[in-house]
């Protein structure tokens, strides 16, 4: 008997970890443990943890490449697994995964153990959120040229985007200007946005309709007038690069908010995750059907149920 098993981050709701293992060598939980021991991906985040029974040791062997490739999770947490590509026997399966409901032996020990493990917060307040810009245009007052001085307007331009847009950080680094402006340079009054997350669903992915308000026109005009002072900006380049001319990546962007939080005393762990939140948190407040707002805001983060949401967004966090 053999199984394949998968990991879901359930902050983001990204498959993110797929497994196998056979009955010959150890047990499914056994390997669980493994993870939860060894791996710092693993215990540094919360999981759920489904499994599908293989009799065949070949179909497990199979499987596993045909969902390392369905779930771009070698994108992830499969680094040392290629893409081997998606089978279109398997693809025509319905396969019934069944939930793990096991907490692996002293977890909860480690979790106290690992600081990284807490989850990230949205902020919570107007306030909070003053205080962070206030802070990135502290830090393009600071600048001496003029390298550093886009690099700063950069982030500020990015985190007004961020609390407003509530994009997968993986997304959100990766936006391009004719996500907003179409060929004459002239705003678009929405987008049909493919999130990367989705790419798996019928080999083309999810679209959702993207829309933005006047805080991310106001500041994107300004970011671009800025960059076109220097350079001639194409359609299809990055709105967020690096100086070498690549887009920015999560973990750059991740630290860059760290910083920022701690330098105007936030002690939460906020991150890139943390901003989505905020624009949920935000949305939520800012609306007069309370209600309406939640079930908009299910449906955009592609949650199970409301009370996901709720948790999510940090609406239950602020009623305790």
């Amino acid at each position: 008997m053999g199984y394949i098993y998968r990991y879901t981050d359930l902050d983001d709701n990204i498959i993110k970890y797929v497994g196998i293992v056979w009955s010959d060598n150890r047990s499914l939980l056994q390997r669980i443990d493994e993870h939860f021991t060894y791996d710092k991906w693993c215990y540094e985040r919360q999981w759920k943890i489904e499994y599908l029974e293989i009799d065949n040791k070949t179909d497990c062997e199979g499987l596993e490449g045909h969902f390392i490739s369905l779930y771009n999770t070698f994108n992830w947490y499969n680094r040392r697994k290629s893409n081997w590509g998606i089978s279109t026997i398997y693809s025509q399966i319905d396969f019934e995964w069944k939930e793990l409901s096991y907490i692996p032996k002293d977890f909860k020990i480690k979790k106290r153990n690992h600081s990284r493990l807490v989850k990230t917060d949205a902020l919570h307040t107007e306030e909070e959120i003053k205080a962070v810009i206030d802070y990135f245009q502290k830090e393009i007052s600071k600048c001496c040229s003029l390298k550093r001085e886009t690099t700063a307007r950069r982030n500020l331009t990015m985190f007004i985007c961020a609390i407003n847009l509530g994009l997968q950080s993986s997304d959100f680094c990766k936006l391009t200007w004719d996500v907003f402006y179409d060929e004459k340079w002239e705003w678009r009054k929405n987008m049909d946005f493919i999130q990367e997350k989705t790419h798996h669903i019928k080999k083309v992915g999810k679209k959702k309709i993207f829309i933005w308000n006047t805080e991310v026109k106001v500041i994107l005009e300004t970011w671009l007038q800025w960059v076109q002072l220097s350079e001639k900006i194409l359609l299809n380049d990055y709105i967020f690069f690096t100086p070498n001319n690549r887009h920015i990546d999560v973990s750059t962007w991740e630290q860059i908010m760290g910083k920022a939080a701690k330098a105007v005393g936030i002690n939460r762990i906020i991150g890139t995750r943390g901003l989505r939140k905020t624009m949920g948190n935000r949305y939520y407040k800012a609306a007069k059907d309370k209600t309406a707002a939640l079930v908009e805001l299910n449906e955009y983060f592609g949650h199970t149920n409301l009370r996901a949401t709720m948790i999510y967004i940090g609406l239950e966090q602020e009623k305790i």
